[in-house]
């Protein structure tokens, strides 16, 4: 009976310490939150963020999960879309600009290029990161790199989306 005692005072207290350390992570992620949107009005109101649209809060109840962003193309010209084609082909053209797409890939120059552009792309954003959010400049870069990795995985299985 004692021993059960002991070992119940025991696990009381690393549940307690527990508690006092999530807790004590939880309220400096709320202050880093506070920051971070205090960061975000002052650059706002000061008018120096760029590439940024101004969007109302919304609650956290009513998002939707995030849905990744097409992969864009680096000439400029978008992936064929319902508004750019007639008679209702859109998904075959849409299946052929990606398959052309996935053949230029394969072409190291052009995938470096579209790298590239989309490393031009993100400034905006990779500076936003570096000023608002206060990334290191490597840290920024990963960020790019990644989204730019994601946006290529998504160009190259977009099969997936397309249902083909």
């Amino acid at each position: 009976m004692r021993r059960a005692l002991v070992v119940s005072c025991i696990a009381l207290v690393g549940l307690a310490t527990l508690s006092a350390w999530v807790w004590h992570l939880y309220t400096r992620e709320l202050a880093t939150t506070a920051e971070l949107r205090a960061a975000l009005s002052d650059s706002r109101r000061a008018g120096t963020l760029t590439g940024l649209a101004t969007v109302p809060p919304v609650e956290a109840s009513a998002r939707e999960p995030p849905r990744p962003p097409p992969a864009v193309d680096p000439s400029g010209a978008s992936a064929p879309t319902e508004t750019t084609t007639m008679g209702g082909q859109t998904g075959e053209m849409l299946r052929d600009w990606l398959e052309r797409e996935r053949r230029m890939m394969r072409d190291p120059a052009y995938r470096d290029s579209w790298r590239q552009a989309q490393r031009e792309r993100f400034a905006g954003t990779r500076a936003n990161a570096i000023r608002v959010v206060g990334m290191t400049e490597e840290q920024a870069d990963r960020v790019v790199e990644l989204w730019i990795d994601r946006n290529l995985w998504f160009m190259e299985n977009s099969d997936l989306a397309i249902g083909g």
